[in-house]
C-alpha cells in the first residue's frame, strides 16, 4: 500500500509515501504498488500525472495521465524557467554553449525522447528558447522557436553577439542543464 499526497487544488503530486504522514497538511489517496510502480521504477514522471480524488475527504481516488503531455504549471516561473547550469545528476534536456565556435547545441536524452513521444509531446508544434544577457528574462538577446519533432535528434545552430547568455523555456522535462565552455 502506498500513500499519494497532492496538491488540493490543482491535484498535482507531492509525494508517493510508504506510511502514512501523521502530520502532513496536504490530502492523500491509497493505492495498491503495482499503480505506482511506473513512477518509482522512472518508466513514467509524476509530472504527467494528477490525482483524482472520490472526494475531498476521502482517501479513495485514482492517478491520471495528464493529456498529450498539457502541463499544469503552478507558477510563472515553471512557464519562464531559467534552464540553470549547475549540472544535476540526470539530465533530460541539455543546451551546450560551445563561445569559440559561437554555437549552440540542444539535445534531449534518448530515455527521454521516448517517454515524451508516449505521451504526445511531439505533437505539440514548437518549444521556444530565449536567450537572455544575464539572468534577467526581459533582457533578451534572440529567441527561437524550435520544432518539437527536431528535439528526436542533436540540434545546432550559430549565434552571435554576446557570450553571456542564460536560456529561458517552458518547463515539461524534469532536469535541464546549460553548459558552457570554451
Amino acid at each position: 500500500m502506498k500513500y499519494v499526497y497532492y496538491e488540493k487544488d490543482s491535484g498535482e503530486i507531492k509525494i508517493i509515501s510508504p506510511v502514512r504522514e501523521a502530520d502532513s497538511p496536504d490530502p492523500f489517496i491509497e493505492v495498491e504498488d503495482a499503480e505506482v510502480d511506473h513512477l518509482h521504477s522512472g518508466n513514467s514522471s509524476t509530472f504527467m500525472f494528477f490525482v483524482k480524488p472520490l472526494s475531498r475527504t476521502s482517501p479513495v481516488g485514482k492517478l491520471v495521465k495528464k493529456r498529450q503531455a498539457d502541463p499544469n504549471w503552478k507558477s510563472i516561473n515553471d512557464w519562464l524557467y531559467l534552464i540553470p547550469n549547475i549540472e544535476p545528476e540526470l539530465i533530460e534536456f541539455k543546451i551546450t554553449q560551445n563561445i569559440s565556435n559561437k554555437t549552440i547545441t540542444i539535445t534531449v536524452d534518448p530515455q527521454a525522447q521516448i517517454f515524451w513521444k508516449s505521451v504526445g509531446f511531439y505533437q505539440r508544434k514548437q518549444l521556444p528558447i530565449s536567450a537572455c544577457s544575464g539572468a534577467d528574462p526581459h533582457n533578451w538577446v534572440w529567441v527561437k522557436m524550435i520544432d518539437t519533432q527536431d528535439l528526436l535528434a542533436d540540434i545546432t545552430f550559430s549565434y552571435e553577439g554576446t557570450d553571456d547568455l542564460r536560456f529561458y523555456t517552458h518547463r515539461f522535462f524534469d532536469c535541464y542543464y546549460h553548459e558552457q565552455f570554451t
